[in-house]
């Protein structure tokens, strides 16, 4: 709760916003607002049941201004709320971080500053969810130094009972402290790269001196919180990086117990993965890594390495078929170039061997996408393409144009030569290969048509 003093110097906060913004027309929605403000009342029914306080409508209008990004609106919603302080706080504090945030008014910094130093002491809010708020608008905008000064200025708190989310914001904070001390080695890294470029050899050792405290600093905050259940990707990520540039084994390590706690988050298998192929891991851990966020999201950028890496490992066709085909059922890569090129190739090759088990998978894969692949897949283009028209190797026609090309070679394979698409790539600029391509496909249907069971 505010006192007198506070509630009248936050009122004068928001009047600085709405001073500077063009004097429009009071609402209708906001003139009924404020009579119903001025009838708040904390009060008990019959048998002490309470009655919804009318102070609930202001909230219901703050989050309409604040999703429809009417910064002004939502600013004298928050002016009529500050004048009710109890129950409001955290409204006031979310609220009016956020339409300062979005204002584009003169001493917007400044206002902030002092609105932050405001909320930071009230009672019913905690002064480290404030800052560390504050501090993320601050690296949004890149000043550094405010930042770090910010996180500095910590006003002491009540001691309260740990709850879950004081503990959680606990973490966030060291977590952050971690962070800016991060942003300083990265610092001392771009210093150290000049003295390396100048040829410095006393400055180089300093600045390698330098970076050696920020990393153990940093690392020392990261620990904290890393090494503990949660999502912490914005950490995890930098903690392995200082690893990395330090101790090669120790990121590996800190990425796969981060992933061991978090197998549902994607991120922690791809942070893993990276890492293993930077440090050029054996293939089988690869391989191992990519299985499971693959099974995890079978729509992720990360399905074509993990076929080819299964390719590279001599795993069957007729199993990486089925991950292919699910692959481009998704309509962000529907029209993805080397999705459909390697479908394309892997097509060809199972018909050119005729592989009973291979065969056998396409023909499954086909028979459920045959009512709804056509249109989804093989629909004739709306693009057109003057076939006299010369085409530059840098020209993104080309690829256009082959992407249409290994759906058509899909296409034949799976249809035959009737689809229009098929009609429609052969009076395109075509190469040589391209034509002989689209021939083989023709050719290898006619030949293993009855496979397909096509009537």
């Amino acid at each position: 709760m505010m006192d007198k003093e506070k509630q009248k110097y936050l009122i004068q906060l928001i009047d600085l916003f709405l001073g500077e913004c063009k004097d429009d027309d009071v609402m209708e929605w906001y003139a009924e607002a404020k009579a119903v403000a001025k009838q708040y009342i904390y009060s008990e029914g019959l048998h002490g049941t309470k009655i919804e306080s009318p102070i609930q409508q202001l909230f219901v209008l703050l989050r309409s201004c604040l999703l429809a990004h009417r910064w002004e609106d939502a600013a004298k919603v928050l002016k009529t709320m500050s004048k009710y302080p109890e129950g409001t706080s955290t409204a006031l504090w979310r609220g009016g971080m956020e339409v300062y945030y979005h204002s584009s008014c003169q001493g917007k910094d400044d206002t902030i500053r002092q609105l932050v130093k405001h909320l930071k002491g009230l009672i019913d809010l905690s002064g480290k969810e404030v800052i560390l708020e504050y501090v993320m608008f601050l690296l949004s905008q890149h000043n550094i130094e405010e930042a770090q000064r910010a996180m500095e200025d910590l006003p002491k708190e009540m001691r309260k009972t740990p709850t879950e989310h004081s503990r959680h914001v606990k973490s966030l904070w060291q977590g952050y402290q971690g962070l800016l001390v991060y942003i300083s080695w990265l610092q001392a890294k771009q210093r150290l790269q000049r003295a390396r470029d100048q040829d410095l050899p006393e400055l180089i050792e300093e600045r390698e001196e330098q970076m050696t405290l920020l990393a153990t600093k940093a690392v020392r905050y990261f620990q904290q919180i890393t090494n503990t259940h949660g999502v912490w990707d914005i950490f995890v990520t930098k903690h392995a990086e200082l690893l990395e540039y330090h101790e090669t084994e120790g990121a590996t390590k800190l990425l796969e117990d981060y992933r061991e706690r978090n197998m549902d988050n994607p991120n922690a298998h791809r942070y893993l993965y990276n890492n293993l192929k930077t440090r050029g891991a054996s293939l089988e851990d690869r391989i191992s890594c990519l299985e499971k966020l693959v099974h995890l999201v079978p729509s992720d950028d990360h399905v074509l390495e993990y076929h080819n890496l299964l390719e590279q490992q001599g795993s069957p066709l007729a199993e990486r078929l089925y991950l292919l085909f699910d692959f481009v059922d998704y309509d962000c890569w529907r029209n993805h170039s080397e999705a459909w090129r390697t479908l394309a190739d892997q097509l060809t090759g199972a018909f050119e061997r005729n592989y009973e088990a291979e065969m056998r998978a396409v023909k499954e894969c086909w028979e459920i996408r045959e009512s709804w692949w056509p249109l989804y897949q093989f629909k004739t283009p709306q693009r057109r393409i003057d076939s006299a028209t010369p085409l530059r190797e840098d020209d993104s026609t080309m690829d256009w144009i082959g992407l249409q090309v290994s759906k058509t070679v899909v296409a034949v394979l799976l249809t035959g030569t009737g689809c229009g698409l098929y009609q429609y790539v052969k009076m395109l600029s075509l190469d040589s290969s391209q034509v002989d391509e689209l021939s083989q496909a023709a050719t290898l249907y006619k030949q293993y048509n009855s496979v397909m069971d096509v009537t």
